[in-house]
């Protein structure tokens, strides 16, 4: 037991160490071999699934990056296909050091409880991003649900009333991103409940108004109408910036385009109403 605990302490320091140099690969592999020497010990294990698991989901973040690259049509889908199964490696190290922590025994004293309390909330920080990156690359739509229950499970957990908001709206942009509209508006609409002045929210929600009314057949215009509302606002308070990072620069190229395209149906932005702020 003595030896176990050492490899895995040992495993871990180099872990972090590889991690932190960006050498993933063999990160994972010094992760691995800590958890194979304690596999179920509620102590340790957990923390080293965390490691692996943030390793691999650099790698498949990494991979991703990659096949940006790449012009061969084949080519770029086989290295999609490689990123996408980091992301589902790192949601199997979620479901493996959850179940340690639920198996373990009880707790023995409230620090214990407390420690155990914080290793679940920064497993299901790194499932979630592993959600996010899915859904943003584009390369699987396919869990969605999976995820909106991850979200879930983290909020009621979840204390701090600004990773509460995060997250609230990293489900919208799941949603969103994943063409689920009406689910994404949703999530959007919550967020705003919790900070009226939110504008990312206030970005997606249009983005997620003007998609579902537009895929509609009839068109639904109430929708877009709606959209176009909070899209506009969202152009006046957050104008476009060469210092704007890419993803930021991104949603608001999206955001443009919905405008100019809406404004060419002769549609013009009404005023927004200001959610109401719910309470804590």
């Amino acid at each position: 037991m003595k030896n176990a605990d050492e490899v895995a302490r040992r495993s871990n320091d180099e872990g972090n160490t590889a991690y932190n140099a960006g050498n993933y690969d063999l990160a994972i592999q010094k992760y691995s071999e800590g958890i194979a020497a304690v596999p179920d010990f509620v102590g340790s294990t957990p923390i080293l699934w965390a490691g692996k698991m943030n390793a691999l989901k650099a790698k498949g973040r990494n991979i991703y990056n990659e096949s940006t690259k790449i012009a061969d049509a084949d080519q770029k889908r086989a290295k999609f296909a490689e990123a996408n199964k980091y992301f589902d490696d790192t949601l199997a190290g979620f479901d493996a050091a959850l179940k340690i922590i639920n198996s373990a025994e009880p707790a023995k004293d409230p620090a214990d409880q407390k420690r155990r309390d914080s290793m679940k909330l920064g497993l299901y920080a790194i499932a979630i991003e592993a959600h996010r990156l899915k859904a943003v690359t584009l390369i699987d739509s396919t869990k969605a649900d999976q995820a909106a229950a991850l979200i879930s499970e983290y909020f009621a957990m979840e204390t701090d009333p600004a990773k509460k908001l995060a997250v609230q709206t990293t489900l919208g942009d799941i949603m969103r991103l994943t063409y689920n509209y009406d689910k994404a508006a949703a999530a959007y609409r919550t967020a705003l409940e919790m900070k009226p002045d939110h504008y990312e929210a206030m970005a997606g929600l249009g983005l997620s108004l003007f998609a579902e009314g537009a895929a509609a057949s009839p068109e639904n215009k109430e929708k877009e109408q709606e959209g176009l509302n909070y899209l506009q606002k969202y152009t006046e308070v957050s104008p476009v910036s060469p210092t704007d990072p890419p993803n930021v620069a991104e949603l608001k190229k999206s955001v443009k385009e919905a405008v100019d395209y809406l404004r060419a149906q002769k549609m013009a932005p009404q005023k927004v109403a200001t959610p109401v702020k719910k309470k804590p």
